[in-house]
């Protein structure tokens, strides 16, 4: 019944039609990930979100970054013995009272300014990629996508979404950080096929 209830995944309208047919994305969607067995609910979701792919591409593009600047970062708490750890933990642990990464807090209780301590609130950064966008073309960096043009990408639909994004970046982004992340990786994929594919300068 609860499986019956689930709201079914969809291709999101930014996506090409043809291309989301041509690749099965409406399917592959449905696919169930692997999660532990004998897991509480908790538990299952703490290891999705250690194994999907957003993780793993952050991961290795803080290397290619610290990698450029001559840095070799340190992930302590990516350590397997702490993973095991936090996995385990009662869930009581993890959240209490409306407070994340509880266990967390109270061992850092003497060692972090109580400012730090106790913030519940945490920046997202979104007016670095508004304000990067516009410094590389604001608008015109969606009117001419090679990925539009490949059938990637719904570019109309692409240019209403920023067209909001500005509108919510006018209003200093106090609701949901809407279109960023998605905006910047077509930004990216395009400028990457243009580099890699059709040796184009992008830029300075």
């Amino acid at each position: 019944m609860v499986r019956a209830l689930m709201r079914r995944p969809e291709v999101p309208g930014w996506i090409g039609r043809e291309f989301a047919r041509r690749t099965g994305l409406a399917e592959r969607l449905l696919q169930e990930e692997y999660k532990p067995k004998r897991a509480s609910y908790s538990q299952k979701e703490r290891y999705s979100l250690l194994t999907c792919g957003w993780n793993v591409h952050s991961k290795e593009i803080q290397d290619r970054v610290n990698a450029y600047h001559q840095m070799e970062a340190r992930h302590p708490l990516s350590d397997r013995r702490i993973v095991e750890f936090g996995l385990a933990l009662p869930e009581e642990q993890r959240r209490r009272d409306g407070t994340n990464k509880f266990i967390l807090r109270n061992a850092g209780r003497n060692l972090l300014p109580p400012s730090v301590h106790s913030r519940r609130d945490k920046a997202h950064f979104a007016e670095m990629f508004s304000d990067q966008f516009r410094a590389l073309g604001g608008g015109a960096l969606f009117e001419s996508l090679t990925i539009g043009e490949l059938g990637w990408v719904n570019t109309d639909r692409v240019r209403l979404m920023y067209r909001q994004m500005e509108e919510f970046s006018r209003e200093g982004f106090k609701g949901p950080v809407t279109y960023i992340w998605i905006l910047w990786i077509i930004f990216g994929v395009d400028l990457w096929w243009r580099l890699v594919f059709e040796r184009k300068n992008c830029g300075s």
